[in-house]
């Protein structure tokens, strides 16, 4: 146990001096201390699980001993401070154990990427709520915090307009956490866009966003839209935002974070090849799928399964 804090430290230190693992936050604020927590925090099988999540992937999952104060240290104060959640009852960590285990594990990709694009702790909180949380914003995910990521299935937080079965959204949880470690790793080039992903691509002419006759139809000019991401704390509901249309234009698309790629990337987080194949058929649409299959195939080069994870992830309940 020593040494493992003995690693701790030298990670939190690394990581704080280095600006932690996003180059654009600023400074912190509060009290802080890179190193909060002995670790693991047990002899149960999931401290065992999360003892080979840290040598595996860098994240060391907190559950309890942990404070008000800990889930409030952010880089700036505009983040907030308002946000509460209390330890993980023992008879209650088996559920996340399995969440952790079988539904982000085996999806995630090499660790030097996955501690990349990832803070040192998770945090699993019950009842996590910041200030909007009985409005169903701010609720049981928060990944702005300094040093970590937190998430949490709730209890007892009143919503004014209750979600029915939303005690229950592991779906969420997990998708937002391995959405945020996947997109981090395209922002940041970690995960480069393939070689000839752009081949025969014109990102000039506008595209047409309903007439499937039209030769500048989306999916037919080889764009598979504008999928966009609803930030936790915006948008309790749901992880991306989709029409059955493009309701943007190329610019957008051009301009957005991770651009063209990007969009591909959440594609494959949402749908499996049948459930792709099924909105945009391949002898429709073969330039749309053969863009799907190499972004697949580039995560797989850097050990991510997002299509596995998009099957996997629907196994789980969502109130939505």
């Amino acid at each position: 146990m020593k040494i493992r804090y003995l690693l701790l430290l030298i990670t939190g230190l690394s990581l704080f001096l280095g600006g932690c693992y996003d180059e654009d936050k600023a400074v912190p604020s509060g009290d802080y201390s890179p190193v909060r927590f002995e670790f693991p925090q047990g002899n149960e099988s999931w401290d065992k699980l999360f003892e080979q999540m840290y040598d595996d992937f860098g994240i060391c999952v907190i559950y309890k001993d942990f404070t008000p104060g800990d889930l409030n240290k952010n880089w700036t104060i505009s983040a907030g401070g308002d946000w509460t959640g209390h330890p993980v009852p023992d008879d209650h960590m088996p559920k996340y154990e399995d969440l952790l285990k079988n539904y982000l594990i085996p999806f995630l990709g090499k660790k030097e990427i996955v501690e990349a694009c990832s803070p040192l702790y998770l945090y699993l909180a019950e009842d996590l709520g910041g200030g909007m949380a009985s409005y169903g914003m701010d609720l049981g995910v928060n990944l702005k915090g300094l040093d970590f990521w937190a998430i949490g299935l709730v209890d007892t937080i009143k919503i004014i307009y209750p979600y029915e079965g939303v005690e229950d959204f592991r779906k969420g949880l997990v998708s937002f956490v391995y959405n945020q470690i996947v997109e981090n790793a395209v922002v940041k080039g970690l995960v480069p866009e393939p070689n000839d992903f752009q081949s025969g691509i014109d990102y000039k002419t506008e595209v047409e966003k309903s007439d499937v006759e039209d030769p500048n139809y989306y999916a037919t000019r080889g764009f598979v839209g504008l999928i966009t991401y609803s930030e936790p704390g915006v948008a309790f509901c749901c992880i991306f935002s989709w029409s059955d249309y493009w309701y943007g234009n190329i610019e957008q698309m051009v301009t957005a974070k991770g651009g063209d790629f990007m969009m591909f990337t959440r594609a494959a987080m949402r749908w499996t090849k049948e459930e792709f194949e099924e909105k945009f058929p391949p002898e429709k649409y073969p330039l749309v799928n053969a863009r799907y299959k190499m972004v697949v195939e580039q995560f797989k080069n850097y050990g991510f399964d997002l299509p596995g994870f998009a099957k996997k992830v629907k196994e789980l309940p969502t109130p939505f």
